[in-house]
This record gives C-alpha cells, sequence and structure tokens, in this order.
C-alpha cells in the first residue's frame, strides 16, 4: 500500500560540519526546498535540464580489499568510467523516468570553461569521497576545480564540497566475496544507490528525518524539525516513510540493498519528484505517479494536492 508522504519547504536550514565546511541540509523526494529549485528550461520542451561534469583527474574507482582479506584474489577493478555510466543509467531510472529533470553533459569539469563550471553539479567519485551533496542549485559549481585541499573547508576548490560519492560505499561494502567465482567481486549497487541519493539532494530534496513522525530512535545529528515554522507545507503529516532513497541508517529507514529506504526510489518519492519537477506531459503539476496510487487514503491525498495547484511548488 503506498502512503503519500509528507512535502516540506525548507527556507533556511544549516550545519557544519567538522571541517567547518556549511551544508545546507540534504534533502529527500517528499521534503522539498523550493526557493533552490532548478529552473524549467522553456526552450527544451519544458524540461529541467542539469549540466553534470566530473571531477575526472580527482575521481578514482580504484579501491581492494585491506587487512586479511588483501590476500584473497580479487576481480580487476572496475574502471571509472564503468561506474559512470552505471551512475547515468542509474539517475535515468530514478529521477528523470518520474520527473522533467535530465542530467546533460557530463564532460570533464577540467575540460570547461568557468562559467560552464559555475553552472553545473560537479561530482566527485572516490573511495575517500564524503558522500554528500549540497541542496539544488546550491549545488551548482560546489568543488570549483576540484584540486583543492580536501582538509580545507575554505577552499572553493575542494573536491569534497562536490555531489560526492563512494563507488564501491562505506568500508568497501560493495565489495563481496563471491565463492562461485573464489574471489571478490565489484558490485555496482552501491555507486548506484548512492547517486540517486546524492543526486536527489542535488535537486533539492531533504532528507525524510525531518518528518515530525520519525521515530523516537531516529536522531539524525543537525537536522531537525521545528514545528513552528511556518516555512513547512505538508501533504500528509500522518505518514513517515521508512522506505525512501532519501533516509537511511537502522533507526531511520528500513533498509532495503546497501544502505538506504529502498534501492531506488520509493513510490512516495515518486511521488515527491512528479510534484516537484512534474512533466511536460502533466497536468496541473501532477505527474504520472498519480495514476499509479491505490488505496482511498492516496487519492484523497493527491485530490488535496490536485485542488491547491501545487501553489507552494510553482
Amino acid at each position: 500500500m503506498f502512503s503519500s508522504k509528507l512535502l516540506l519547504l525548507i527556507a533556511t536550514a544549516v550545519h557544519f560540519d567538522s571541517w567547518g565546511i556549511i551544508h545546507i541540509p540534504t534533502v529527500d523526494a517528499s521534503i522539498f526546498v523550493d526557493r533552490w529549485k532548478w529552473p524549467k528550461n522553456n526552450d527544451e520542451g519544458g524540461y529541467t535540464n542539469i549540466p553534470v561534469c566530473i571531477h575526472y583527474e580527482q575521481s578514482s574507482s580504484t579501491e581492494n580489499k585491506s587487512g586479511f582479506y588483501a590476500w584473497f584474489p580479487i576481480q580487476s577493478n572496475p574502471s571509472l568510467d564503468c561506474v559512470i555510466e552505471r551512475v547515468q543509467a542509474a539517475l535515468s531510472n530514478s529521477w528523470e523516468k518520474h520527473s522533467a529533470v535530465r542530467f546533460v553533459n557530463w564532460k570533464k569539469c577540467e575540460d570547461l570553461t568557468q562559467q560552464e563550471r559555475d553552472a553545473s553539479i560537479h561530482l566527485y567519485i572516490n573511495p575517500d569521497a564524503p558522500n554528500n551533496s549540497f541542496i539544488g542549485i546550491l549545488s551548482k559549481g560546489k568543488g570549483g576545480d576540484g584540486t583543492g585541499d580536501k582538509q580545507n573547508g575554505d577552499d572553493i576548490n575542494n573536491p569534497f564540497k562536490a555531489t560526492s560519492l563512494k563507488p564501491w560505499g562505506n568500508n568497501s561494502q560493495c565489495i563481496k566475496w563471491s565463492w562461485f567465482a573464489f574471489s571478490f567481486r565489484y558490485h555496482y549497487d552501491c555507486a548506484e544507490q548512492y547517486a540517486i541519493h546524492e543526486f536527489g539532494h542535488a535537486i533539492g530534496f531533504h532528507h525524510e528525518w525531518l518528518h515530525p513522525l520519525k521515530p523516537k530512535d531516529c536522531q539524525p545529528d543537525g537536522e531537525t524539525y521545528d514545528p513552528n515554522d511556518s516555512s513547512y507545507t505538508f501533504a500528509d503529516p500522518t505518514y513517515y516513510d521508512q522506505d525512501s532513497i532519501m533516509v537511511y541508517n537502522a533507526q531511520c529507514a528500513d533498509v532495503t540493498g546497501e544502505r538506504f529506504g529502498s534501492k531506488n526510489l520509493s513510490p512516495t518519492d515518486i511521488l515527491g519528484a512528479s510534484l516537484a519537477y512534474p512533466p511536460p506531459e502533466a497536468e496541473n503539476g501532477i505527474g504520472e505517479a498519480a495514476n499509479k496510487i491505490d488505496g482511498t487514503k492516496e487519492n484523497e491525498s493527491y485530490r488535496s494536492l490536485r485542488s491547491r495547484k501545487l501553489s507552494t511548488l510553482k
């Protein structure tokens, strides 16, 4: 049964990491920050084309098992190009499939002009990546030319400021032993699922755990909900989606896959994507997900949103 998810508009919320870098809290598909929404490209058939560049020279897919496991046989390390292709495919089958968002260009940041870099989401793929992203258009140009000091939060060229992910997950969890091959094998699940999550942030979605009905033991650092904050708009204040791709940790998510509530967008994530970036063919801002909802409660929620014409997301 699909339950409609919380829809939030968060005007301001920041926290600092251990290096003093300001992070606008990353965002989830039912909790959207309208002020940092990417604009629609009217000359591109109503789609929202978002340029992406890769910090190619600084990125790497090279990682092996360490310690005791370093002595075990292991598959040849997949190339960075292979990882990038899987990231692109994952985004095509998630955010792009259910919204007007299209991630375009995919060139090396090093080959772009300053103006082109400033307009792009910068992608950093590396086993040392922090797995993070700024929200929405605030992700534009973050990471500069990628050659900066990773430990210096004030360095505008710090690649850690880019939309980033670990290709094989935390603690190389996607390098898994195969008894059939009798060797460690590389699995792309982490690259794909982490990419969907981080690019969800980059297009403007927040973590589900800001929902006031989050589990009591779900207490993420630095992100809280103020019930007196009038900038929050709820589509369904009665439901917390533990299956969202935009939430993680066992205390907050029903972890499926490598880290998140789902391996791909949950039904609620699909709803959020369709509402925030309605496909050109969608009527009154309601995307194809509106035709796929089962159950009285969910349909009532959709009708309620439809009647309000999504005034908060114009």
